[in-house]
């Protein structure tokens, strides 16, 4: 199993369990297509900054390759997740915006849809973040109700989700507010938000229960998994000269 994908099950339950989830046409536009319809999960996660809401997103998009891949060829999409947690460091270790999710089969197969659908709805989020666009958060919102959906156990990851976005805001709230900006220059041409000095959340915060942030302990976790990244055999991951010609600054690949 890849080394991004332990402890899932410690957080949302028995993923490997049969699939007894409806999934149909109507359901996947539903999750991929029209914009999402919970104002109480959006003020919920816009309360936390980019990076973070981008990490707890990612944690929930584990919790779906888990629950879909089984016999499945996942091709590549461990290399994709890896630069996306990396690009909750800092947005410029990213190359590559979106998976290539027309790889798998659009389909309203109760597999590989919910898997297609989610790649797609996480690539939208990326691209805006990357952009650095002001509107991301809603664009996280899908992703985690296309979870609950296919989940085997809603209680327990309404728990999760519940707890770890109160958590979330209290460590790295959103430094806006959403209500301040106008939503008339949501276009191409919107002013650009720097999420660089937000705060960074370890992985070991979303899956453990029990973790306890210091500054120190999640410095030391992040320059960890940084150092286990190889640039040269990841093509979504960005080398340290193309970071620096796009305006990165620092030392790639540390802290």
């Amino acid at each position: 199993m890849n080394k991004l994908l332990f402890k899932i099950n410690d957080c949302f339950g028995n993923l490997g369990v049969s699939s007894n989830y409806e999934w149909n046409k109507r359901i996947d536009d539903k999750y991929s297509i029209y914009d999402p319809e919970d104002d109480r999960l959006f003020d919920a996660i816009s309360k936390s900054g980019q990076k973070a809401a981008l990490a707890c997103a990612l944690i929930v998009f584990e919790g779906i390759v888990l629950r879909v891949s089984k016999n499945n060829d996942l091709l590549d999409i461990h290399q994709w997740l890896e630069a996306l947690w990396a690009g909750t460091i800092d947005s410029l270790y990213i190359k590559g915006l979106k998976c290539d999710y027309k790889k798998f089969r659009l389909t309203v197969d109760r597999e590989i849809g919910p898997l297609s659908a989610s790649i797609y709805t996480l690539s939208l989020a990326v691209k805006r973040y990357t952009s650095k666009s002001y509107y991301v958060h809603n664009r996280l919102i899908n992703l985690l109700l296309l979870f609950r959906h296919i989940t085997p156990d809603r209680k327990v990851f309404d728990s999760w989700l519940s707890s770890t976005l109160k958590k979330m805001a209290t460590l790295a709230p959103c430094p806006y507010n959403y209500d301040d900006l106008d939503l008339s220059s949501d276009s191409d041409e919107e002013e650009e938000y720097d999420s660089t000095e937000e705060i960074i959340l370890p992985r070991e915060f979303f899956i453990n229960p029990g973790y306890i942030y210091t500054e120190s302990s999640a410095r030391a976790e992040i320059q960890q998994f940084l150092q286990s990244l190889d640039y040269q055999n990841n093509p979504y991951l960005c080398s340290p000269e193309e970071m620096f010609s796009n305006g990165f600054r620092g030392n790639p690949y540390t802290l």
